[in-house]
Order: C-alpha cells, then structure tokens, then sequence
C-alpha cells in the first residue's frame, strides 16, 4: 500500500498511485487543541470507523453524494479517491464552542430557524480561521475563530490553493449538502432520543469522474451529540481536566464504543 496521507487520527492509502480507490484507517489517536492535547486509546479507531460507516452508508441511502464505498475491516473502510477541499465545513443547529466566542451578544444553547453553516480553512499554523465568502470582490475573508466577527477580518485568502472553490455557485452547493447531511443526522439522532447540536464534515472532488461528495470521516470527533443526561462526543475529552485519568480514559473509550452501537441502525429518514 502507498500512503497518501496520514492526519492526527486516520491514514489515507491506495494500493497503487493511478487507484481511483482508497482505504481510510482510523487511528486509536484522540486529540484537541490543535493537537496540543494528544492520546492514544486503543480501541478508539475501531468505534471511529464503525461509526463512520454508519453514517455514511445512512448518507448514501439518503441520495447524498459520498466518497464512502464500504466496510473493509475492524478500523479501516473504502472509499473513492478524491481531491480534498482544504476547508472544514460547520453546520451549527444552536450556538455552541466557538460560535460564541465569535459572537458574544448570543445566549449559549439558542436554537437557528435554519441549520448555519460556517467555512474554516485547513490551517493550523493559523489556527484554522474563519473563511467568509466577500461576494462583491469575490475573496475569501479570514476572521480569527476564536475572537469577535466585529473586530473584522483579519486577512484576506490570497493563497492559491488547490480546490478552494470561488465560484458563488460552488460555494452554494457545499451549503446546501452540508444543510442536508445535518438535516438527515440531526432527525437519526432524535429518533434514538439524542440531540445533535453541531458537525464538522469535508468535501472533495472524485479523482476520477468530478462531482462534489462528502469525503473524509464523519464519527465521534465530529460534532456534539447529548442524550437527556450527558455529552456523548468528543467534547467530553475537551472539557475534562489534563493529564486524563485512567477511569477518564475509560469514560470516552466507553462513550465512542456507547455512540458505534448507537449509530449502528440509524434508520431511513423521512426529510419531508
């Protein structure tokens, strides 16, 4: 196998370089901060990927456009190859993280009429900024994610990179995708008596044939999910106190393994 890519929590690799195929292995790695806070949980990738496979075979039942092939082994699935979008995409059902320290005259936990969605670039020497589209110059804008929306951008994407789309079209595509896939999560979640409140997800472009399809891994790490009593994600890693004890390991192991059964049979979901 050649690999093409190895982030923080998956390795990305095909079995030659013209494949249009690729397999993606979830890593027993948990991070946040950028990485600053960095463990191994042996056990997490197999709950990742089981997760992810879920999600995303729920995705293509529902007629949106993936990557996702299909399950290949304990921590590893398939997937066509496609040319990476180097933006996060956000889709915020009510203000939480971030969103709050962007805007502060909004309360904690207020619900959106509409699912909002936010752009942030693939960046981490700048700390992954937020990416607003200027229409009349036709730019991407850069404001700190962590800092007010009025203290104003604090750059502008004079980069050229690779796959960014500029085109007003595009970028409205991705929006209305990235509504659906948390349409579609966010009604898989209520039925198993859980709230989905935010997702992170990518988008690529297939390798082979074009077409825009939801890429990466969409799992644990990727949003915030509570049932009545608790946060089931990610976010409880985030809040608990460093170094972790070994019950505080075992708490998140046990919630990312909690969360693969759960999503094991998201059910068809009616959008109407």
């Amino acid at each position: 196998m050649i690999k093409l890519a190895e982030g923080k929590t998956k390795i990305i690799e095909v079995e030659d370089k013209d494949s249009t195929i690729v397999t993606i292995t979830s890593k027993d790695d948990l991070t946040a901060g950028d990485g600053a806070r960095r463990l191994e949980l042996p056990g997490k990738g197999a709950a990742s990927n089981e997760t992810t496979s879920s999600v995303f075979q729920l995705l293509n039942r529902e007629g949106v456009p993936t990557h996702y092939l299909h399950w290949e082994s304990l921590k590893r699935f398939s997937a066509r190859r496609a040319r990476q979008i180097p933006i996060e995409v956000v889709i915020r059902g009510q203000a939480e993280g971030s969103y709050l320290q962007r805007h502060p005259e909004v309360s904690k936990g207020i619900e959106f009429d509409e699912p909002v969605v936010e752009f942030y670039l693939k960046d981490d020497a700048r700390h992954d900024p937020l990416m607003v589209w200027d229409t009349e110059r036709r730019v991407w804008l850069l404001f700190d994610a962590h800092q007010p929306v009025s203290n104003g951008p604090i750059g502008e994407l004079t980069d050229v990179l690779e796959n960014v789309p500029t085109d007003p079209a595009a970028i409205e595509k991705m929006i209305a995708v990235a509504r659906k896939v948390f349409i579609i999560l966010r009604k898989a979640w209520a039925k198993k008596g859980c709230r989905l409140k935010d997702l992170k997800i990518e988008f690529g472009y297939d390798w082979e044939i074009g077409g825009l399809k939801v890429t990466d891994v969409i799992d644990n790490d990727s949003w915030r999910v509570e049932s009545e009593k608790e946060e089931l994600s990610k976010q409880r890693f985030r809040d608990m106190t460093w170094p972790l004890s070994e019950e505080d390991k075992t708490v998140i192991l046990q919630l990312y393994r909690r969360v693969a059964k759960l999503a094991r049979d998201f059910p068809v979901i009616d959008l109407d």
